[in-house]
């Protein structure tokens, strides 16, 4: 397998062989719903297209660990991620989307283990996302974050946080919402 394709037209052609999808800089705005062909696709690479919304048959891709959605134009974080067909997934890149919010669903990515949300525009995060106990990096680089959630205190495993350019109120605030092993970039 550990085959890597720009186009998904060629990958379409033996759809199972496919395990990454490098489909960075082609201004997409809409991915196919032939995407849930890639079934044994483990990375999905979307930056810098002009997406709004991912389709459904992203939950098809139930060997996916990693997607970069990163410099679309999404609104909101979306929602497919969340679907129980993505229990695999284990990295994602969401820089630069103009999000105001991260929704409580986030829990629900179970395996999640790095999670980068520079460049948006949130204000806070979910009490929820305590309940990531795979998360083991976590960027918050500019954003309007001034606090964050204590029950971060309960990802164990998390080594690194990210938060520079954040109107935070108090590094040692920001010092008790999260493992004492924890490395904060401030």
């Amino acid at each position: 397998m550990n085959q890597v394709y720009s186009s998904i037209e060629a990958g379409l052609e033996q759809p199972q062989l496919v395990s990454s999808l490098q489909l960075s800089k082609q201004r997409l705005e809409i991915l196919p719903t032939s995407i849930g062909a890639f079934t044994n696709l483990t990375l999905l690479n979307l930056w810098l297209n002009n997406l709004t919304t991912l389709p459904e048959e992203i939950a098809q891709l139930h060997y996916l660990i990693t997607i970069d959605i990163s410099n679309n134009n999404f609104l909101t974080f979306p929602e497919v991620l969340f679907s129980e067909g993505l229990q695999n997934l284990k990295n994602i890149n969401a820089r630069f989307l103009q999000l105001e919010s991260l929704p409580l669903d986030i829990q629900k990515i179970t395996k999640l283990e790095s999670l980068d949300l520079t460049g948006n525009k949130l204000t806070s995060l979910p009490e929820e996302i305590g309940n990531l106990e795979h998360l083991s990096m976590l960027r918050l680089n500019q954003n309007q974050i001034q606090t964050l959630p204590k029950s971060l205190q309960h990802c164990k495993k998390l080594k690194v946080l990210h938060i520079q350019n954040n109107p935070i109120v108090s590094k040692e605030e920001i010092q008790s919402c999260v493992p004492e092993t924890c490395v904060i970039v401030f």
